[in-house]
């Protein structure tokens, strides 16, 4: 599944981050609960330059 929306991806187990075509970072769910997990991703949208708007 391809989405712009950080809390969707929460539910993934593993999300791929795409920047200027080239994959940026990638991480995984593991033991994390979907809260901290969705913290992650936010955590990685602010070092690709998103704003939250852009992940909410």
């Amino acid at each position: 599944m391809v989405t712009h929306d950080a809390f969707t991806a929460s539910y993934a187990s593993r999300v791929i981050f795409i920047k200027d075509g080239k994959v940026f970072n990638e991480i995984h769910r593991g033991d994390n609960t979907r809260s901290e997990f969705f913290d992650k991703i936010i955590d990685i949208v602010t070092l690709l330059g998103g704003d939250l708007n852009d992940a909410l």
